[in-house]
């Protein structure tokens, strides 16, 4: 079993400390996996603007993020925070769905993450699947125990 830091030496997590300011420091601890950090360098940048015609995916994606770990609010008008049960969480954004879990209240692993599109309708691709990917992904995650956490947005995020 290993730590958050000892997976992140092994390359099978990635520490993603935003772009805080000087004198900021980080409020939250946010951690990419190796198949997140691929799809952000891989797809991400291919998806057309987004529809609220102001920010592009990728753009939504780091102001998420950049709010997580800053500490920001996870619950406003254009983040939502929806919890599926079994300790696997889908961070809303306009366009785009981030699925993962809480190690521990205010440090996330983003697992993985697709269009909003996607998901709609008759796709295979629900929200289901992928709580089903994480929940597999986290039972293979060489992770020391406690691996995750249950309960409420309260539970989960200071704010």
């Amino acid at each position: 079993m290993a730590t958050l830091e000892q997976l992140c030496h092994y390359g099978t997590l990635e520490n993603y400390d935003g772009e805080l300011g000087v004198k900021q420091l980080p409020a939250r601890k946010l951690y990419f996996t190796s198949e997140f950090c691929q799809w952000l360098d891989d797809d991400l940048c291919y998806i057309e603007l987004g529809k609220d015609g102001k920010a592009d995916p990728a753009e939504q994606v780091f102001l998420a993020f950049n709010a997580f770990v800053s500490g920001g609010n996870m619950t406003g008008q254009f983040i939502r925070l929806w919890n599926h049960g079994n300790g696997c969480w889908e961070l809303k954004l306009t366009d785009l769905r981030v699925f993962g879990w809480f190690v521990k209240k205010d440090v996330f692993i983003a697992c993985f993450c697709d269009l909003k599109n996607n998901l709609c309708g008759d796709s295979p691709l629900r929200p289901k699947y992928y709580e089903k990917k994480v929940r597999k992904y986290r039972k293979s995650l060489d992770l020391d125990e406690q691996k995750y956490i249950i309960g409420d947005v309260r539970d989960v995020i200071s704010n």
